[in-house]
């Protein structure tokens, strides 16, 4: 989490609205950019917003923070070369209620009718990965668990 800035790109991948390729069986890719900053946990829980055109159907969509050719560190230095680390995964999407006016002309009435739809604004709510690890070592117990070691590999 040290290496991630207040912003930072990202990219998602599900079938928002059931839209994907059914012929070769592709997810849609998505971009955006953190709403707020990932290191700091939105309303005291794991999870953090993106400013992304989220859709519903996107709910469950891994979400990478993504940065090709180069990229700035917190420290005011440039990195040269890719970065892709998954943060999470979308949660709920937020709207925002819409109200309108239908006339009445015919048959005046006290009480107006107006309908109400709901507007995407664009935030997608993320839980965060470490949630998730936590949801998962809770959910396998205390026998479910491995410590976790570093893998060495030896080249001959």
């Amino acid at each position: 989490m040290e290496d991630f800035d207040a912003i930072e790109d990202i990219v998602f991948l599900w079938y928002p609205n059931d839209i994907g390729d059914d012929i070769n069986n592709l997810p849609v890719t998505r971009r955006g950019i953190t709403a707020t900053p990932f290191a700091v946990d939105f309303r005291g829980e794991k999870q953090f917003l993106i400013d992304a055109s989220v859709f519903p159907g996107s709910s469950g969509s891994p979400v990478f923070i993504y940065n090709s050719e180069s990229y700035s560190t917190r420290s005011g230095g440039l990195v040269v070369g890719s970065k892709l680390d998954i943060v999470g995964i979308v949660s709920p999407v937020f709207y925002r209620r819409a109200e309108g006016q239908i006339e009445m002309t015919e048959a005046p009435t006290a009480m107006l009718p107006v309908p109400v739809s709901q507007e995407m604004i664009d935030l997608g709510l993320v839980i965060k990965s470490s949630a998730i690890v936590e949801a998962i070592e809770e959910f396998l117990g205390p026998k479910g668990r491995k410590e976790h070691q570093p893998e060495t590999a030896s080249v001959s």
